[in-house]
């Protein structure tokens, strides 16, 4: 995809050394905290981004570490990568475990700048996708949340259609019981007639 990229970001981009940071953002309900505006740079850094619905604090507290290259090519396809955050604090694993992350956008954009830490021109966005799911990585020095993202065409082939809940069950059969227990773990379940 062929993308036009600011002048002063084009001149940046020639000279033999490159200064940047990379910013992210979590777009989660209100209610659910609100968007996250992270920073891996080493300072927090205020700016405006087509995503963030004006200038925002991008947070420098170590807990966006890195993520993975952002291939392009000219076709239609499917980009996947992941995202490494700090699972050291509990700001991410909270809300992570108690809300709704699935299909929550997330975007990363990289910012250069110049001798003095300012900004050149505008955030150039490498990735605008969904949060598919998520890893936590405990060792016995460091935790790591790994977010597993998409672009948002992820999921256009899947097809909609029945869950194995209760409530979609009795949609279409509202007098059947039969997904009640659908939710419970049972360990072993056999099939077929008794071993004789």
């Amino acid at each position: 995809m062929s993308r036009s990229l600011p002048a002063a970001v084009v001149t940046e981009i020639a000279k033999d050394s490159l200064k940047y940071i990379d910013l992210i953002e979590v777009h989660f309900d209100s209610a659910d905290g609100g968007t996250k505006f992270l920073t891996n740079g080493q300072f927090p850094f205020a700016v405006s981004t087509t995503t963030s619905g004006g200038s925002q604090t991008f947070v420098a507290n170590g807990e966006f570490i890195s993520f993975e290259m952002v291939n392009e090519t000219d076709e239609a396809r499917i980009n996947e990568i992941n995202i490494i955050l700090s699972g050291v604090s509990t700001t991410f694993t909270d809300l992570f475990l108690n809300n709704n992350y699935v299909e929550r956008r997330i975007v990363i954009y990289r910012q250069f700048l110049d001798s003095a830490n300012a900004a050149i021109s505008t955030p150039v966005m490498l990735f605008d996708g969904e949060i598919k799911n998520f890893a936590i990585n405990d060792q016995s020095d460091t935790s790591q949340v790994v977010i597993k993202s998409a672009s948002v065409f992820y999921n256009f082939d899947d097809t909609n259609g029945r869950r194995t809940t209760e409530a979609s069950q009795q949609r279409h059969y509202p007098s059947d019981k039969g997904m009640q227990f659908a939710s419970t773990t049972t360990q072993d379940i056999r099939w077929g007639r008794p071993d004789a």
